[in-house]
């Protein structure tokens, strides 16, 4: 090991500084191990592929230390000696032939805490936790009994279309951009609502929202046409419930600063019956840091003003002397 680490030491003041070429190819590691002689002697130092066999009969070690490195990843030698020396990465940029090409097997994780929440007699919202990647989440596929129904790019999903008073079983997997796709969530069961035989609610109409500040939407809405038998409403969000109210209006809190979201409102009686949704309203949340800005600039204001305030007291009565 110590004459590796003296062979890469020679190696990195002997090679003349260089800017690395663009990357005209890409090799997997496979590829870089066949080539692992001393007449055709390549490396890999930080995921970057370098053809070291013209530098082998210059190194002052001795050609067999500089073998030794021939079709393998010599990065964790590397780094142990000059991850931060600038000269060093310089000088190896000289023997740059490529990048690593990186094949991604690993797997994301598997979504957790996959709820089901029935809305409609044939629709169903469910949510769960986001899954993580080595490299990142694609996307979730959604089963419905065991078969592939859909796929959501969020950690949610909208399913419609379904029987009144049916029960379904459904999972979620998480999939990545290279294909790995995660083992299924554990089930959950939903029952669609059955179709009510009562009046049919009318729509809740005029939907507004407001914005509070950079944590705070407030929504209100007017009453729907003969309303008396309204029992409370259900606020959704993107499509899914986020909350219900039993007056006409509601503080949505869960929100995120910078973002654009987009609210219905639907009315709902004792018996189940539902309304048709409200019109839909969007609403861009304030930038978390244009919001501090603003209320520095009011504070700000409000103390030159209380300033002038008080310089204007302690003038006044007072008379300059000829």
């Amino acid at each position: 090991m110590k004459k590796l680490s003296s062979l890469l030491l020679g190696l990195v003041f002997l090679l003349p500084f260089a800017t690395p070429a663009l990357a005209a190819n890409t090799y997997t590691s496979q590829q870089v191990g066949v080539h692992n002689v001393a007449a055709d002697c390549w490396t890999i130092v930080n995921n970057k592929v370098y053809n070291v066999t013209s530098y082998l009969t210059l190194h002052p070690g001795g050609q067999v230390a500089i073998n030794s490195l021939c079709g393998i990843d010599g990065s964790s030698l590397f780094n142990g000696k000059h991850a931060s020396n600038v000269n060093a990465n310089n000088a190896l940029a000289n023997y740059y032939v490529g990048d690593l090409l990186i094949i991604d097997t690993t797997t994301p994780s598997v979504p957790t805490n996959l709820s089901a929440a029935a809305i409609y007699p044939n629709q169903i919202n469910l949510t769960w936790t986001k899954s993580s990647d080595n490299v990142g989440v694609t996307g979730y596929k959604v089963y419905i009994n065991n078969s592939q129904v859909g796929t959501s790019t969020i950690n949610s999903y909208i399913s419609t279309g379904l029987a009144s008073s049916t029960s379904y079983i459904f999972n979620v997997s998480a999939f990545d951009a290279n294909g790995n796709v995660s083992a299924t969530s554990s089930s959950v069961t939903a029952t669609t609502t059955a179709v009510s035989s009562a009046i049919t609610l009318n729509t809740p109409t005029g939907l507004r929202a407001d914005l509070k500040d950079h944590k705070k939407i407030k929504l209100t809405w007017d009453a729907p046409i003969n309303h008396a038998s309204v029992k409370g409403y259900r606020v959704l969000r993107d499509g899914i419930v986020v909350g219900t109210s039993r007056n006409r209006n509601f503080m949505d809190s869960s929100i995120v600063a910078g973002t654009t979201y987009s609210y219905t409102v639907v009315a709902f009686n004792a018996a189940g019956s539902t309304s048709p949704a409200s019109n839909s309203v969007s609403i861009t949340t304030k930038d978390k840091k244009i919001h501090a800005d603003k209320r520095n600039n009011e504070n700000e204001n409000k103390n030159d003003k209380e300033h002038d305030n008080k310089m204007g007291k302690g003038n006044s009565g007072h008379n300059d002397k000829d």
